[in-house]
Parts: structure tokens; C-alpha cells; sequence
């Protein structure tokens, strides 16, 4: 659930009467549901189901705070699933919110040690945001894409749980200690 944005209805406090009672049904808001085990477990559900090889999500502390709270309930899920076997790989995220500051960036732990080039994608993701109004809908890929520019990802591998065969099928090198 998103703690402000109701589409349909009016906007409510998060800690008053009427959002409970308007509240749509589901889980709770990011940011609470991070603090109950019934929902870091549906999560965890989730990599039991898939068992993927990368996770990319938020960062901690991510610039907004449902992204940044986003970034933490996988953290957490991601320690669960490998604390009780499930077979998931790395964890990353997006270089942004608390690994933007300079102690993240001096210490290293702020560095990005993925860098995806996504060239090829870069019109298909314009496309996909622009069908979306709370992902900058409207944005005119035109003027968003430059003929002959490489457009690069980057992400920080946060957890790297996956084996030397994993590593040598995907080509991923000097990964950070774990």
C-alpha cells in the first residue's frame, strides 16, 4: 500500500482513524510491514517460489521513503531466505540514498561494482515509464534518448550469496568480500 497516494480517495494521515477504515484490503504500508515477520515472510515466499540468481531493488535508505523501506524489507527477506537454505544469489542495489553519502562513498561500500550496459533497452524502458503517471509519465523519449549515447546501469552487490559456478556462468568478477 502507498501511505499518501489513493487514487479515488481523499488523503488521509497514516496514523488517524479514517485510514484504517478507507484503508484498501492487502498488506500494510511498506514501511510497517518491514516491522512484522508475516510480511518479511511473504517475501521471503517469493524467493522460495523463484530462487533468483540476481535481486535488484531500492536502496537503503533510498531517496523516497517507500523505496528506501522497499530496499530494507528485501534485505531482510533476502538474510531469512539464505538463513533457512532457500538457493538465492546476489542481492543489489541501486547506488542511491545512504550509499550517495561521502562515508559510503570513501569506505567503498557506496561504489558501484556492477556496471549492465543497457543501450539496447533504453527506448523499451522509456516506453514502459511513460504508461505509468506516478513513474514521470509523459516523458518524451525523444528528448530523453541521444543517437549514438551508451546509456550504463550500476548497481552495489549489497549480499553476494552465489557459488563459484554461478560466478563463472555469469562472467561476475571481482565481486567485494563478502
Amino acid at each position: 500500500r502507498e501511505p499518501d497516494y489513493w487514487q479515488g480517495r481523499k488523503d488521509t494521515d497514516v496514523d488517524s482513524e479514517d485510514f484504517t477504515r478507507q484503508a484498501p484490503p492487502g498488506r500494510p504500508t511498506i514501511g510497517n510491514a518491514t516491522r512484522h515477520r508475516d510480511d518479511v515472510e511473504a517475501v521471503v515466499e517469493v524467493l522460495r517460489q523463484y530462487q533468483p540468481e540476481i535481486t535488484i531493488i531500492h536502496t537503503l535508505g533510498g531517496d523516497k521513503y517507500d523505496h528506501g523501506n522497499a530496499g530494507y524489507m528485501m534485505y531482510l527477506a533476502f538474510r531469512r531466505a539464505i538463513q533457512t537454505g532457500i538457493p538465492v544469489g546476489k542481492l543489489w542495489m541501486v547506488p542511491g540514498g545512504w550509499l550517495r553519502e561521502p562515508e559510503a562513498r570513501e569506505n567503498g561500500r557506496g561504489k558501484p561494482d556492477v556496471v549492465i550496459d543497457v543501450t539496447d533497452y533504453v527506448e523499451t524502458m522509456c516506453r514502459a515509464l511513460n504508461l505509468h503517471v506516478s513513474q514521470n509519465g509523459g516523458l518524451k523519449c525523444k528528448d530523453f534518448i541521444q543517437p549514438g549515447k551508451k546509456y550504463y546501469e550500476e548497481f552495489i552487490t549489497v549480499i553476494d550469496n552465489a557459488t563459484e559456478k554461478d560466478r563463472s556462468q555469469t562472467g561476475s568478477k571481482n565481486l567485494p568480500p563478502d
